[in-house]
């Protein structure tokens, strides 16, 4: 065979070949000697251009799949393709959803996924709350080997063990130019050895953004290991923005931990970083925090931890001058941790001074804070002006309940509050008393407030002074009063206020003990409300009333979504209507403006003519 003619046999074959496995050099899929390989080569990167348009939906997935399918001997299943060429190709989805074809068999999933090794257009691979077969697996952990389009790996809760996350580290060292910057393993055990592989591969080669080993059943000594490899690397200072180690319990609460303070002492990319039921100790924490990634973090849980692992006096400085520097920061959740009113005080005097940030949400339910946390947020919240949202649930607040919500008031920052679980009072206050005080919060012209929760406060009866009114209220537009068994006399009461308020769009009241007969008042009401756009379906409720009288259940149910349904479409108009005149006023000033250009435009050319 010439030459020549044997270059027309290597373009025909290359160019066959990078249809269907476009992503790949052909040279890999044959066996040939160096010389034909080198010309393999040189073609394969001259026809990738010209082969690309003609590939198909999604970068010619089917014609891979297919192909793949007839190389093994399986049959197609032409329901994979159909949803690639129509659904994922219409929407430009490059996330490959493994949820989306695990009611079929095993095998046809496997091929399915050994199709992304050689497809250029998914950069994304998920699957949450399935457990994934071992050929699956197989086929994930080659895909990984070998993909370089592959950006996103999410396998949340599948099953895994530590044997794949040692798998998974040696094909990620088998690929060295992998494109992986995201991996998520939470809620699979892959416990301290998986960890362990995990780690001595970001030593030699990885660099990631987005990094999620919550609920992996790791020690501190696993842990340890992870800690130090991101301390190691320089390379993870700079473009981790994401770190998830939540729910692992104990794996902070030795001395190995100071290899994650060493890490935060320098990482200055981080921007989201939660270390909730870790056992993090808070002044050690914030300590390291205010060294890097100060500017730009912007959400921190730390829930359910401890303050200090040390019998401490003094409060650390470290909590108000993070308070205070910090320019990104929008979420904070503290929840279930044991805060002294002193770490409280200093909180609150850091956000005093800072006025680079706002809209904070703040988490501070279940906090133990109790009466000498509540005087520390009566006497700081009002020069607060960072916080827009503050949970207080569940602290305990006794009889500081009613001054702390005329300092609330008082604030001018704060739009969501939360107060359930706090009305357990004791002394001399009355529940009767702090309810009427909130009334009188909400009635006030200037209240800034926008949405309450007294969610969980079995107030029972005595919701029915926040309920009398709502129906005249003119600041909320969203309410929760689920878990206070209301019964249907609060329904009756609840559904009054419907028919009044113009205000409110967003309404939750689950867990009251609410019959057939309240929702169906609650129904009628609705037809007269034209309002409230959410209802979150009361589900407890809804499913003891179902079961004494399905009927009527049903049917107030349907009443209640369809009125929902309507109020939401007339906004929707509303909407519409309004941008359209928006739209047709611009279009007119826009031809106004032109016209009066136009016209003195003429007008200074006659001038000149006449001048010349």
């Amino acid at each position: 065979m010439s030459s020549e003619d044997l270059e027309q046999v290597i373009i025909h074959v290359t160019s066959s070949i990078k249809k269907v496995f476009p992503d790949t050099s052909p040279g890999k899929l044959l066996r040939i000697n160096s010389d034909i390989h080198m010309k393999f080569a040189k073609i394969a990167d001259f026809l990738d251009d010209f082969t690309q348009p003609n590939r198909g939906p999604c970068g010619g997935f089917s014609q891979t799949y297919a192909a793949l399918c007839d190389y093994n001997g399986f049959t197609l299943r032409e329901e994979i393709q159909w949803d690639i060429d129509n659904i994922y190709a219409r929407h430009e989805c490059r996330e490959f959803r493994l949820l989306d074809f695990t009611h079929l068999d095993t095998s046809d999933v496997a091929l399915a996924v050994a199709s992304l090794s050689f497809n250029p257009w998914f950069t994304k691979l998920h699957c949450k709350d399935f457990r994934l077969r071992l050929e699956i697996l197989e086929q994930i952990l080659y895909v990984i080997g070998r993909s370089l389009k592959i950006e996103e790996l999410i396998l949340e809760n599948c099953g895994l063990k530590c044997e794949f996350a040692v798998k998974m580290a040696q094909a990620l060292d088998n690929n060295p130019d992998t494109v992986l910057h995201t991996i998520n393993l939470s809620g699979n055990p892959i416990e301290d050895k998986g960890i362990a592989a995990i780690s001595r591969h970001f030593e030699k080669h990885q660099s990631l953004q987005h990094l999620n080993l919550a609920r992996t059943s790791v020690t501190p000594k696993g842990m340890n290991s992870l800690l130090q490899s991101l301390a190691f690397k320089e390379t993870f200072s700079n473009s981790l923005c994401h770190l998830n180690l939540s729910g692992n319990p104990g794996i902070l609460a030795t001395e190995d931990s100071i290899n994650l303070y060493n890490f935060l002492n320098q990482c200055t990319s981080l921007c989201h970083l939660n270390l909730s039921g870790t056992d993090c100790a808070l002044d050690s924490l914030f300590g390291s925090l205010i060294h890097g990634c100060c500017s730009t973090l912007s959400y921190l849980n730390a829930a359910r931890n401890v303050y200090s692992h040390r019998k401490v006096k003094n409060i650390s400085p470290a909590i108000s001058q993070f308070f205070s520097k910090s320019s990104a920061l929008k979420y904070l959740e503290l929840s279930g941790t044991k805060l002294p009113s002193n770490a409280l005080r200093s909180m609150f005097q850091g956000l005093t001074s800072n006025d680079m940030i706002t809209d904070l949400h703040m988490d501070l339910s279940n906090c133990e804070l109790c009466s000498s946390g509540g005087q520390v947020i009566q006497d700081m919240i009002f020069d607060v002006n960072a916080v827009s949202t503050l949970d207080l649930s569940g602290n305990g607040f006794n009889s500081e309940m009613v001054t702390l919500i005329l300092s609330i008031g008082r604030s001018k920052s704060i739009k969501h509050v939360f107060l359930g679980k706090n009305f357990n009072l004791k002394l001399n206050t009355s529940v009767a008393e702090v309810l009427h005080r909130i009334v009188q919060l909400l009635q006030d012209e200037d209240c800034p407030l926008q949405s309450l929760s007294l969610a969980d406060s079995r107030l029972k009866s005595g919701t029915n002074i926040i309920l009398n009114a709502l129906g005249v209220n003119s600041s909320l537009t969203k309410i929760d009063i689920s878990g206070n068994a209301i019964g249907d006399t609060g329904a009756k009461l609840l559904a009054k206020a419907l028919q009044m308020n113009i205000k409110l769009r967003t309404l939750i009241w689950d867990r009251n003990n609410t019959t057939a007969v309240g929702f169906l008042d609650v129904a009628d009401a609705m037809a007269r409300n034209f309002s409230l756009m959410s209802m979150p379906f009361p589900i407890s409720d809804i499913s003891q009333a179902y079961r004494v009288n399905p009927g009527k259940t049903e049917a107030a149910l349907h009443q209640i979504q369809n009125c929902l349904l309507r109020n939401n479409y007339l906004e929707r108009n509303v909407d519409e209507k309004a941008k359209d005149l928006q739209n047709d006023t611009t279009h007119i000033l826009s031809q106004e403006n032109k016209r009066r250009h136009s016209s003195e435009g003429g007008g200074m050319e006659k001038l000149a003519a006449l001048q010349h």
